[in-house]
């Protein structure tokens, strides 16, 4: 199939573009078979931008006050899986030690993965 629309697509152009995204999909994959832990922390880390986002763009609506509070914890959750998946970042260094004594749990790859079982069933909310 693949090979097929590459072939219709020649002729307009969009065979190329099928043709780089695979190649940089192949890439992706290469370099996170290369280093499993690395793209397992950016994964973490770009989920939780992505939380931190969702949780400003539900404080808009203020007329629904337990949304409110969702997205506030949205936010923090998403701050601290970022500074626990970036710990190797000299500006969240500090941070991360302060995390480590109260979040003990985020230390530990179980207690991470309930945390965020929690935060995303959370997010659902």
């Amino acid at each position: 199939l693949v090979r097929a629309m590459a072939d219709d697509g020649e002729s307009g152009g969009g065979g190329s573009k099928l043709r780089r995204c695979i190649n940089g999909t192949k890439a992706c994959y290469a370099a996170a078979r290369k280093d499993p832990g690395r793209a397992m922390r950016l994964a973490s880390a770009i989920s939780g931008l992505l939380l931190i986002l969702g949780g400003i763009s539900g404080l808009v609506n203020i007329f629904n006050p337990l949304g409110i509070v969702l997205s506030v914890y949205n936010i923090l959750f998403g701050l601290l899986i970022i500074a626990t998946e970036l710990k190797s970042w000299p500006i969240i260094k500090t941070f991360q030690k302060r995390v480590d004594v109260y979040f003990h749990l985020l230390s530990i790859p179980r207690g991470k993965g309930a945390c965020y079982c929690f935060v995303g069933v959370l997010a659902f909310f």
